[in-house]
């Protein structure tokens, strides 16, 4: 393995790593409509992919955070000698695993305890008993990944939940809380469902706007209680739309403790990518998926012409979206109408504050992706006539 030495690093970067698109289980909501393992690589490929990680770490002076998932890990042979293979490398500060959990015994519980930089093991429920979670994720599948959950307390391994929000299961958050404190549970994410993938025919389960700010507001108010009390239970609150119930900002900053802090900047591209199984990098470039994404992020527009957190969300547009927005798509000319351009600019321009700044959940990126993005973007244009 490639080793490198450093004697600090002052920044993390995160890698979320689907090593495997084989899943056991077929969620109704699930982002994944391929299950498939012709793409998957091998020990040796997996090792190659590892130190291009590595170096790339070390050149950037960053430490690492990889996430292992899937599909479903523990399906992958080759997952315990890979943990084995990154927990050697000084650049990788810890390694997580996020599973459905329902594969897991007790033998796959001791092996996890073995690797020393192992920071948690997260495990996906939908619901806080059998009757909800089981229409969601298959029958049985709530009992086993509570199993799963007790396994690894039993061996002393962190764990964490992951709970997606739909209009199934919304009354569930309160009941979930109370089964991650008594399962004794460190850390608890809550998502909001995307119809993508298996679930893209559950458009009707989506939250509306009012109702998933009602939502996270109720989490919000749980989190901070639990805080208060000081429960070893941490409900995390960094998901960029927890921002719509604090849209000026105001539970961010040193004042703030961070676990109470809401709503975070979203990382992808700038402290964090994606690895599919056959080693690509979102987004494909070549690619149908990559002209559906390119097509939806211009679909995403809102009326007013600038991006938010999600189209028709209640945060709104904010100029970190817009500009992230408008410099993704610059790149990609050919592929987009000069006017999608000229009316996010136009936005910027009218949400701009009188001291030159502009307005968003962190103040600092979002005059620096506005400003970004009007210098390109009138560049383009410019070119255009």
């Amino acid at each position: 393995m490639q080793q490198n030495n450093i004697e600090s690093t002052k920044e993390e970067f995160y890698f979320q790593w689907h090593i495997t698109d084989r899943c056991n289980l077929r969620c109704s909501h699930c982002y994944q409509e391929n299950y498939r393992s012709q793409d998957e690589m091998s020990i040796d490929s997996l090792k190659m992919i590892a130190d291009k990680l590595i170096s790339a770490l070390n050149k950037w002076q960053r430490e690492g955070r990889i996430a292992l998932t899937g599909g479903e890990p523990l399906l992958k042979k080759e997952l315990f000698p890979l943990l084995d293979y990154l927990q050697e490398s000084e650049q990788i500060k810890n390694i997580s695993i996020l599973s459905n959990g329902t594969l897991l015994n007790k033998e796959i519980a001791e092996q996890l305890h073995s690797i020393k930089k192992l920071h948690f093991v997260q495990i996906s429920l939908d619901g806080a008993c059998a009757e909800i979670n089981d229409v969601i994720r298959g029958k049985g599948s709530f009992h086993k990944a509570l199993k799963a959950i007790r396994l690894l307390n039993q061996n002393g391994i962190p764990v964490r939940l992951m709970f997606t929000i739909h209009k199934g299961n919304v009354n569930e958050i309160s009941p979930l809380i109370d089964l991650a404190i008594s399962e004794d549970i460190d850390g608890l994410t809550f998502e909001r469902f995307v119809p993508c993938g298996n679930g893209k025919g559950m458009k009707d389960m989506i939250l509306s706007p009012g109702e998933l700010r009602d939502a996270y507001q109720r989490i919000s108010e749980r989190a901070d209680l639990e805080y208060d009390r000081g429960s070893k239970l941490t409900i995390l609150k960094l998901r960029t739309l927890f921002a719509c119930i604090d849209k000026n900002g105001t539970r961010d900053g040193s004042n703030i403790p961070f676990k109470k802090q809401l709503g975070a900047m979203c990382s992808v591209g700038i402290d964090s990518l994606c690895f599919l199984p056959d080693g690509s990098v979102l987004p494909f470039l070549d690619s149908h998926l990559f002209n559906d994404t390119l097509d939806w992020l211009i679909s995403q527009q809102n009326e007013d012409y600038g991006w938010g957190y999600c189209q028709r969300q209640p945060v709104g547009s904010t100029p970190f979206c817009t500009g992230v927005a408008i410099t993704g798509l610059l790149q990609y000319p050919d592929k987009v109408a000069p006017e999608v351009i000229a009316n996010g600019l136009k936005w910027i321009e009218e949400n701009q504050l009188e001291e030159g700044l502009w307005p968003d959940h962190y103040i600092e990126e979002g005059s620096v992706w506005a400003f970004y993005a009007l210098t390109e973007g009138y560049k383009f244009l410019k070119g255009q006539r």
